[in-house]
């Protein structure tokens, strides 16, 4: 059977899991113990993907940030004093916790909060803000993202408790790192990659060590550093390593187009992670969602992240940006994609019920379209079609479409995720 031919009866489900097989083992040139290794890593995660289950919302509270990242989606903007205009005040950061709190207590979703930005370590009312979070949402569900070069470590310890989660970013070693996180050298931080190693060591040897994660970008220039990135933080006592971010054309990384990874380059980490959970299955480390979402719907036969919450995906969360306005996502909270923005959590009377259920609201008619046939050209194939923002991006970049509408915006919903193997 032609390639071609086969794709076509796969993206219909007209095919058997032993053909697939054949033909996923035949794309990759794999081994038979390499598909096992594949199918065993996806069986683990799947039950830890059901244990993160929730409906998440990235809420960024500031834009402003002490670094200049090459790969930035939000393009922070960049401070180098401390009188900082802050966007929001403390108030409105409260009042957008309470709608979310309200939502909660309707829906009885479980819950995944992340503060993020810019960088939130940045206002002078941070602690205030995690203590309110904590007490009407519950520390348990709140994660902090950091840059880890603002704050000392030793600050952590007493705002620790009203999180969850630590988040910090590492994208490979000191010359990857310091290449992306201040790339023209504009910044006041001499060495990035020192200051945030600095922060990861002094945590894992606080009684905050548990609740660390260390998160990654996915880039041609550090895809090979990465594993050994995850094995040595493991060795320092790391217990969760996220390769987070697949680098897609928004933001700043629209100069840096060349570094998007490519079908087969993003399946070769998959199985070095595959490998390093293999040598260790206590250590938590994983690939972001959407690739895990596609291999499993391939390897497995099932979705291990399907779900009946909103947008259909166990992982999936909504952005809230700086002014209080809600994304489908939280890459889309810089133009063009600001077009798909929903409303304003700080409207009076706007509840975020009304933002995700009103049948005329953009979060309710790009949910409608990710859960159903429609994403990925019409694929019948079991999964929640890999990441909805890289396929608009993705669509917007290879057409070159200059003025984009909110028009192109809807149809790259029904786009591909580039990263999936069943197209070419």
């Amino acid at each position: 059977m032609q390639d071609k031919e086969f794709l076509r009866k796969a993206r219909e489900e007209k095919c058997t899991q032993k053909e697939l097989k054949e033909f996923l083992m035949k794309r990759f040139s794999l081994s038979e113990q390499q598909y096992d290794l594949v199918c065993n890593y996806l069986e683990k995660r799947k039950v830890e993907a059901k244990e993160e289950e929730s409906f998440g919302v990235v809420f960024a509270i500031t834009q402003y940030c002490n670094l200049n990242c090459a790969h930035c989606a939000a393009n922070a903007k960049l401070v180098r004093e401390k009188n900082i205009p802050f966007e929001l005040t403390t108030e409105q950061v409260f009042l957008i916790i309470d709608k979310i709190k309200d939502y909660i207590a309707e829906t009885g979703f479980k819950l995944f909060f992340d503060f993020g930005g810019g960088e939130p370590t940045l206002r002078p009312d941070l602690e205030e803000i995690l203590k309110y979070a904590a007490r009407e949402l519950g520390a348990q569900n709140i994660s902090l993202s950091t840059n880890g070069t603002v704050l000392r470590a030793e600050d952590f310890i007493s705002i620790g408790k009203y999180v969850g989660v630590i988040e910090t970013s590492l994208d490979g070693f000191e010359k990857e790192h310091n290449s992306l996180r201040d790339p023209n050298k504009v910044t006041t931080i001499n060495n990035p990659f020192a200051k945030t190693y600095n922060f990861i060591s002094t945590i894992l040897r606080s009684p905050l060590r548990d609740k660390l994660q260390v998160a990654s970008v996915i880039l041609r220039r550090n895809v090979r550093s990465l594993p050994l990135l995850a094995k040595h933080l493991r060795e320092l006592g790391l217990k969760n390593y996220y390769i987070l971010r697949r680098a897609m054309p928004i933001g700043r990384m629209l100069a840096h187009k060349e570094e998007i990874l490519n079908i087969a380059e993003y399946f070769h980490l998959f199985l070095q992670v595959a490998e390093i959970k293999k040598e260790d299955p206590n250590f938590k480390i994983r690939l972001h969602h959407s690739l895990e979402s596609i291999y499993s719907a391939l390897f497995l036969g099932e979705d291990i992240y399907e779900t009946t919450l909103p947008m259909g995906s166990g992982k999936h969360s909504i952005g809230i940006d700086w002014n209080g306005f809600v994304y489908f996502d939280p890459w889309g909270m810089v133009p063009p994609y600001t077009l798909l923005r929903s409303g304003n959590l700080l409207v009076r009377n706007t509840t975020l019920r009304d933002l995700m259920d009103d049948p005329q609201s953009i979060l309710n008619l790009a949910g409608e379209i990710v859960k159903k046939n429609v994403r990925c050209k019409q694929c019948k194939m079991r999964c929640t079609g890999g990441m909805r923002f890289n396929a608009i991006s993705h669509f917007i970049s290879r057409y070159d479409i200059k003025s984009v509408t909110k028009s192109h915006l809807i149809a790259g919903f029904t786009e591909i995720d580039p990263a999936c193997p069943l197209y070419e």
